[in-house]
């Protein structure tokens, strides 16, 4: 309840500042497509809401997250490189998604969900996977706090 709560309230405090950003100009892209999102400043910290998009996914059941996004990442980056339908070449996008769902005790594994971004949100949809592993959803917006260091 609390993460709603604080969800909540950054929508609250986000509206009427934000500004449109096309993703793929952002430094972070490294000049590769990105999804669209507009941005805004709380005490500092960037606050990004990214649009409705569509995604390449897959889950991995695992205890590690490293090795859940390095299994994830070998079949995502299959897809994109022609093991799909139609054989097409995707080229790669940012930012690569992970999501963990936690497993039920603290000795088991949690299911890591890995996505790319897809690039087809106003032309052709995207050649569909052909690795029953690899799954296109569509993700509603996203809001996310941006933090830089390092």
């Amino acid at each position: 309840m609390r993460g709603r709560a604080l969800a909540f309230y950054l929508a609250s405090c986000t509206a009427g500042f934000s500004h449109r950003a096309r993703a793929d100009g952002e430094w972070f892209c490294h000049g590769i497509d990105c999804p669209n999102f507009s941005s805004t400043s709380i005490y500092g910290t960037e606050v990004r809401v990214y649009d409705t998009s569509l995604w390449a996914s897959t889950s991995v059941n695992s205890n590690s997250l490293s090795y859940a996004q390095g299994v994830g990442f070998e079949r995502l980056f299959g897809y994109i490189s022609g093991e799909n339908e139609s054989k097409e070449t995707i080229d790669m996008t940012a930012p690569v998604l992970v999501k963990m769902i936690p497993g039920e005790g603290p000795n088991s594994n949690s299911t890591f969900i890995v996505s790319f971004f897809t690039p087809y949100q106003s032309g052709p949809p995207p050649p569909a996977p052909t690795s029953p592993l690899v799954y296109l959803e569509t993700m509603p917006a996203l809001t996310v706090a941006v933090a830089e260091f390092g």
